[in-house]
């Protein structure tokens, strides 16, 4: 994939108070140009709320390989300072709960626009 053909669209926007999280998710997108997901998270007060994500694998064990997390700047420069994190779109991500204040997200399907071609 040309770095020129790759694409992001805005999906959503998601507010999370204290106690919103994210259970076990994987993004299912019905279009095949997808590559992954981008999240940005706009400067926000909050405490709590750490990301994991890990890949699992077709396999019929559905046992994820590795889990890595991410504090996103929980308790440190949220409030002023915006962090991301991508991922492909087959990974499974969870967030845990927001103890206190509030946070926002920006989530974006990675694409590989084929219109070119």
């Amino acid at each position: 994939v040309k770095a020129d053909r790759v694409r992001a669209r805005l999906s959503m926007m998601l507010l999370f108070g204290k106690g919103s999280r994210i259970g076990e998710c994987c993004n299912t997108y019905k279009a095949d140009d997808v590559l992954g997901t981008m999240i940005i998270q706009l400067p926000s007060s909050f405490t709590g709320g750490k990301m994991h994500v890990c890949h699992v694998p077709d396999d019929d064990a559905g046992i994820a390989t590795e889990t890595y997390s991410f504090d996103l700047g929980v308790n440190s420069d949220s409030a002023y300072t915006c962090h991301y994190l991508c991922h492909y779109a087959d990974c499974m991500y969870v967030i845990e709960s927001v103890e206190s204040g509030h946070r926002i997200f920006l989530m974006y399907s990675i694409r590989h626009d084929r219109s070119f071609a």
